[in-house]
């Protein structure tokens, strides 16, 4: 916060200044194209859904404890395995062997079985912890 007196006026120089109303809305479509994948990662199998959005996440840590609750798979995951998402194409690969294209999966009706995250590592990927 600036100190100066022309950057921070105080109170009885500060002008009031109105707000719209803002309404939002939402709208569904049953064609919903989900980034899932099929995946084994630390021995657990399970199906994930790739997060095009940030590493932060505005759930609790209760959410990653639940069960039936699908994983998402952010960014910085997919970064540092090398996985390349093609939405369009609806598959996805990795970086260094993009000839070898794997479909995402079909959404499912059922849960899935809550899937825990071990670290990736190039060591982990090297010694076959990482596999689709």
């Amino acid at each position: 916060m600036s100190r100066c007196p022309t950057c921070t006026p105080n109170s009885s120089q500060r002008t009031e200044i109105a707000t719209n109303h803002i309404s939002a809305y939402t709208a569904q479509t049953k064609n919903l194209r989900l980034t899932l994948i099929d995946i084994t990662f630390c021995g657990k199998k399970g199906r994930v859904c790739a997060d095009t959005g940030s590493s932060q996440s505005i759930v609790g840590e209760k959410m990653y404890q639940a069960k039936g609750n699908r994983t998402l798979l952010g960014t910085d995951f997919l970064s540092s395995a090398g996985l390349v998402l093609d939405v369009k194409n609806a598959c996805w690969y990795f970086w260094d062997n993009p000839t070898h294209k794997y479909s995402f999966g079909k959404e499912l009706d059922t849960p899935r079985p809550w899937l825990r995250i071990c670290p990736v590592t190039p060591a982990n990927k090297e010694r076959g912890k990482v596999k689709v």
